[in-house]
């Protein structure tokens, strides 16, 4: 009985520190990578937006749970542009690349032509509310070759998730680990 207890035990150590660990996401296909944080995951939910013929996005959901209404609180996107946007015109006039909104719910507070990894790209950040409920999000727009797509990570979470002490550690992760393959 205690020899199972401690295996037991130990199982569920092993468990824990698992499932502390970030993990390590490339896709071929879209030509990115990240460092997911821990708790972060591929959403089940993929979908094409409404600007389909040019990109789809890749979700992935946060550690937070989902609204009783089903909304997302605390999740990330990845999705390429056309080669023909450049980091330049990235503006609110466009930022339905930002958020697969109108672009009355997307604001552009901060912007900044920078240096990523070596590759020019362009953060971005502001309010947005994509459910309704009045959010943040946090942009990189990297542009691997002058004739390559931008890709372009999104993540977004609500106010109140916000304002949890873990929430800006993993929003950082996810923007300094975002990488073209």
């Amino acid at each position: 009985m205690k020899v199972r207890s401690i295996i037991y035990g130990i199982g569920v150590s092993l468990l824990i520190v698992g499932t502390a660990q970030a993990a390590e996401y490339s896709n071929p296909e879209l030509k990115f990578a990240l460092t997911l944080p821990a708790g972060w995951k591929l959403s089940p939910d993929q979908f094409k937006d409404d600007l389909s013929a040019k990109h789809t996005d890749l979700l992935f959901d946060g550690p937070v749970e989902k609204t009783k209404k089903g909304d997302r609180d605390f999740y990330a996107s990845v999705k390429v542009l056309p080669a023909s946007v450049s980091l330049q015109h990235l503006s609110d006039k466009e930022s339905g690349y930002i958020i697969n909104e109108d672009a009355s719910r997307t604001k552009i507070a901060k912007s900044a032509l920078i240096q990523h990894r070596g590759f020019p790209a362009r953060t971005l950040e502001g309010p947005a509310t994509p459910d309704g409920d009045p959010g943040y999000y946090y942009a990189l727009a990297i542009k691997p070759a002058a004739n390559a797509g931008i890709i372009l990570l999104v993540v977004t979470v609500d106010l109140e998730t916000l304002k949890g002490a873990g929430t800006r550690p993993q929003i950082d992760q996810l923007l300094a680990s975002f990488r073209p393959l």
